[in-house]
């Protein structure tokens, strides 16, 4: 298997897409309740989950688990809120 292109500011996925630091740091954000500031509820979670190096050594595969862990965290949150509200 040949190494993964890195470019500066952005992640592959393991699907083969991209996606800016910035992005995925708001979407991962999402799956962190809390005021404070979107980064640093990401970045909170990522340590949650066992990501203690620089973000910018994130592989695909992480890159794609990560964001599949959070989007469960985010839609069983929102589910949650649609039953509570009825």
């Amino acid at each position: 298997m040949s190494e993964p292109e890195h470019y500066p500011g952005l992640f592959q996925t393991a699907e083969g897409g991209w996606m800016t630091h910035k992005d995925f740091l708001s979407f991962i954000g999402g799956a962190s309740p809390g005021e404070s500031d979107t980064t640093e509820r990401a970045m909170a979670w990522l340590r949650r989950q066992g990501v203690t190096g620089p973000i910018e050594s994130l592989s695909p595969e992480d890159v794609s688990r990560l964001c599949a862990a959070a989007q469960k965290i985010i839609l069983a949150r929102k589910d949650r809120e649609k039953h509570e509200h009825r």
